[in-house]
């Protein structure tokens, strides 16, 4: 019970950084159970209901804005996080360690800005990372490449300023999907590359 407690102090927090004014996370309220298992958008695991994955894909409107633009979920047993198709602005989230069995984090077709956080090199299960169609403007950062469960990675449609493909990406050798189109990517590609044995799809279009 205090696990499903803390998960339900971790979706409040998360509440309280989005706007909501159609009310469509009107149930994400505390309860004497603190079970946030039949909440709108969440998953949980059957026998132990520990939350399994948030989705709140296309549920908030326009004007939906992180009010803090870092906020830091901390949970444990999350393995599925997805916020696309939002329209949410400001700075992509920090994810705290806490994060160890997080497999999918999809935040796409948001507003978010500014740089990618080092926080998200230091999610060791994560294997689907989708930030594409965002404001992104920093760079492509290594620290990426730590990311060695990885099998699907789309950065594609993001004004990055100084995006170079780093020449550590071959150490992601599990990847299948590289996805990086239209984001002002600049150099050559590394000869690393030829590591990802596993990869089926790549694009790389309008490199410069």
């Amino acid at each position: 019970m205090a696990s499903l407690a803390g998960d339900t102090q971790t979706l409040i927090r998360v509440k309280a950084q989005l706007s909501d004014p159609d009310g469509k996370l009107d149930d994400w309220v505390p309860n004497s159970d603190h079970n946030p298992c039949n909440w709108t958008g969440i998953t949980c695991e059957p026998n132990s209901h520990t939350v399994l994955a948030v989705n709140i894909s296309g549920l908030a409107t326009p004007s939906t804005a992180l009010s803090k633009p870092r906020p830091s979920p901390s949970a444990r047993t999350f393995k599925f996080w997805n916020w696309k198709l939002n329209n949410i602005v400001g700075e992509l989230p920090e994810f705290s360690p806490d994060f160890t069995d997080l497999q999918v984090l999809d935040l796409q077709s948001n507003n978010f800005s500014g740089d990618i956080p080092a926080s998200f090199g230091r999610l060791p299960a994560l294997k689907v990372l989708l930030l594409s169609q965002n404001l992104l403007t920093g760079s492509i950062p290594s620290f990426l490449c730590n990311l060695t469960e990885l099998t699907n990675l789309a950065l594609g449609y993001n004004p990055f300023k100084h995006a170079v493909l780093p020449s550590e990406i071959g150490n992601l050798r599990k990847l299948e999907n590289l996805f990086i189109p239209q984001s002002n990517v600049k150099g050559q590609i590394p000869d690393s590359i030829g590591n990802l044995v596993s990869l089926t799809n790549l694009d790389l279009s309008d490199i410069l």
